[in-house]
Protein backbone atom coordinates (compact mmCIF):
# COMPACT_ATOMS: atom_id res chain seq x y z
CA UNK A 1 0.00 0.00 0.00
CA UNK A 2 2.77 2.58 0.39
CA UNK A 3 3.32 5.53 2.04
CA UNK A 4 0.79 7.89 2.89
CA UNK A 5 1.13 11.07 0.69
CA UNK A 6 2.51 14.14 2.82
CA UNK A 7 -0.29 16.38 1.83
CA UNK A 8 0.00 20.27 2.36
CA UNK A 9 -2.29 22.70 3.77
CA UNK A 10 -2.38 25.69 5.85
CA UNK A 11 -3.46 23.61 9.24
CA UNK A 12 -0.93 20.72 8.49
CA UNK A 13 2.01 23.30 7.65
CA UNK A 14 0.41 25.33 10.43
CA UNK A 15 1.44 21.93 13.36
CA UNK A 16 4.92 21.40 11.78
CA UNK A 17 6.00 24.88 11.83
CA UNK A 18 4.83 24.09 16.14
CA UNK A 19 6.39 21.00 16.51
CA UNK A 20 9.43 22.62 15.13
CA UNK A 21 9.57 25.67 16.73
CA UNK A 22 8.43 23.59 20.42
CA UNK A 23 11.31 21.39 19.60
CA UNK A 24 13.96 23.81 18.86
CA UNK A 25 13.00 25.36 22.36
CA UNK A 26 13.11 22.48 24.98
CA UNK A 27 13.23 19.38 22.84
CA UNK A 28 11.16 16.64 21.94
CA UNK A 29 9.61 16.37 25.80
CA UNK A 30 8.37 19.73 24.61
CA UNK A 31 7.05 19.08 22.06
CA UNK A 32 3.57 16.94 23.32
CA UNK A 33 0.61 16.33 20.75
CA UNK A 34 -1.60 19.07 23.56
CA UNK A 35 1.37 21.55 23.11
CA UNK A 36 1.81 21.17 19.76
CA UNK A 37 -2.52 21.93 19.45
CA UNK A 38 -2.12 25.09 21.24
CA UNK A 39 0.98 26.62 19.63
CA UNK A 40 -0.59 26.36 16.29
CA UNK A 41 -3.99 26.72 16.88
CA UNK A 42 -5.38 23.86 15.13
CA UNK A 43 -7.79 21.96 16.44
CA UNK A 44 -6.27 18.35 18.16
CA UNK A 45 -8.13 16.26 15.69
CA UNK A 46 -6.11 17.24 12.82
CA UNK A 47 -3.26 15.91 14.51
CA UNK A 48 -4.75 12.83 14.08
CA UNK A 49 -5.62 13.48 10.88
CA UNK A 50 -2.25 14.66 8.29
CA UNK A 51 -0.36 12.51 11.22
CA UNK A 52 -2.01 9.20 11.84
CA UNK A 53 1.13 7.79 14.02
CA UNK A 54 0.65 10.55 15.97
CA UNK A 55 3.51 12.26 18.07
CA UNK A 56 6.28 10.39 16.55
CA UNK A 57 5.48 10.90 12.90
CA UNK A 58 5.15 14.68 13.31
CA UNK A 59 8.54 14.96 14.88
CA UNK A 60 9.70 12.69 12.26
CA UNK A 61 8.39 15.12 9.69
CA UNK A 62 8.92 18.07 11.71
CA UNK A 63 12.94 17.05 12.20
CA UNK A 64 13.14 16.17 8.04
CA UNK A 65 11.45 19.60 7.40
CA UNK A 66 13.94 21.42 9.59
CA UNK A 67 16.85 19.44 8.60
CA UNK A 68 15.83 20.49 4.61
CA UNK A 69 16.31 24.08 5.66
CA UNK A 70 19.83 23.82 7.30
CA UNK A 71 20.70 21.80 4.03
CA UNK A 72 19.32 24.70 2.00
CA UNK A 73 20.87 27.59 4.60
CA UNK A 74 24.08 25.95 4.27
CA UNK A 75 24.02 25.47 0.52
CA UNK A 76 22.99 29.16 0.33
CA UNK A 77 25.98 30.33 2.05
CA UNK A 78 28.37 28.02 0.22
CA UNK A 79 27.04 29.82 -2.92
CA UNK A 80 27.69 32.98 -2.19
CA UNK A 81 31.27 33.26 -1.41
CA UNK A 82 34.08 32.32 -3.77
CA UNK A 83 37.04 31.81 -2.21
CA UNK A 84 36.72 28.13 -0.41
CA UNK A 85 38.29 29.75 2.94
CA UNK A 86 35.45 32.32 2.96
CA UNK A 87 32.55 29.84 2.43
CA UNK A 88 33.79 27.54 5.29
CA UNK A 89 34.59 30.73 7.56
CA UNK A 90 30.58 31.95 6.63
CA UNK A 91 29.56 28.90 7.47
CA UNK A 92 31.42 28.32 10.74
CA UNK A 93 30.35 31.59 11.89
CA UNK A 94 26.86 30.66 11.08
CA UNK A 95 26.90 27.23 12.66
CA UNK A 96 28.50 29.05 15.39
CA UNK A 97 25.98 31.62 16.26
CA UNK A 98 23.14 29.17 16.33
CA UNK A 99 24.94 26.80 18.48
CA UNK A 100 25.79 29.80 20.41
CA UNK A 101 21.95 30.24 20.66
CA UNK A 102 21.08 26.57 21.56
CA UNK A 103 23.95 26.91 24.65
CA UNK A 104 22.24 29.99 25.72
CA UNK A 105 18.72 28.52 25.61
CA UNK A 106 19.88 25.35 27.97
CA UNK A 107 21.68 27.33 30.55
CA UNK A 108 19.47 28.67 32.44
CA UNK A 109 17.54 25.92 33.31
CA UNK A 110 20.30 24.58 35.64
CA UNK A 111 21.37 25.54 38.86
CA UNK A 112 24.53 23.88 39.84
CA UNK A 113 26.63 24.39 43.12
CA UNK A 114 29.42 25.58 40.71
CA UNK A 115 27.81 27.83 38.37
CA UNK A 116 30.90 28.66 36.34
CA UNK A 117 30.22 24.41 35.04
CA UNK A 118 26.40 25.75 33.73
CA UNK A 119 27.55 27.17 30.30
CA UNK A 120 30.29 23.90 30.07
CA UNK A 121 27.03 21.40 30.82
CA UNK A 122 24.86 23.22 28.40
CA UNK A 123 27.72 22.95 25.41
CA UNK A 124 27.98 19.39 26.52
CA UNK A 125 24.00 18.89 26.07
CA UNK A 126 24.28 20.67 22.71
CA UNK A 127 26.80 18.23 22.08
CA UNK A 128 25.40 15.29 23.10
CA UNK A 129 22.17 16.31 21.13
CA UNK A 130 23.98 16.85 18.09
CA UNK A 131 25.93 13.45 18.18
CA UNK A 132 22.56 11.45 19.06
CA UNK A 133 20.99 13.27 16.03
CA UNK A 134 23.68 11.87 14.02
CA UNK A 135 24.01 8.09 14.94
CA UNK A 136 20.14 8.38 15.13
CA UNK A 137 20.19 8.75 11.64
CA UNK A 138 22.76 6.33 11.08
CA UNK A 139 21.59 3.50 13.01
CA UNK A 140 17.93 4.03 12.44
CA UNK A 141 17.49 4.57 16.12
CA UNK A 142 16.90 6.81 18.90
CA UNK A 143 18.52 4.79 21.38
CA UNK A 144 21.87 7.31 20.91
CA UNK A 145 19.09 9.92 22.58
CA UNK A 146 17.88 7.86 24.97
CA UNK A 147 21.76 6.93 26.05
CA UNK A 148 23.08 11.10 26.32
CA UNK A 149 19.88 11.62 28.25
CA UNK A 150 20.34 9.14 30.90
CA UNK A 151 23.96 10.02 31.18
CA UNK A 152 23.00 13.55 31.02
CA UNK A 153 20.54 13.60 33.30
CA UNK A 154 22.99 11.85 35.68
CA UNK A 155 25.37 14.63 35.47
CA UNK A 156 22.79 17.35 36.25
CA UNK A 157 21.28 15.56 39.29
CA UNK A 158 24.96 15.29 40.56
CA UNK A 159 25.57 18.80 39.90
CA UNK A 160 22.57 20.09 41.24
CA UNK A 161 22.45 23.20 43.93
CA UNK A 162 21.09 21.41 47.05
Amino acid sequence: MGAPRKVRTPTRERLLEAAISLMRQSGLSGAGINEIVRASGAPKGSVYHFFPDGKQQIAAEALDAYSGRVVAFIDATLSRKRSPGTKVEALRAAVAASLTSYVGAIAPHFRFRDPGRVQSFARLVVTAIEGAYICARANRSSAAFREAGTWLAELARRESAP
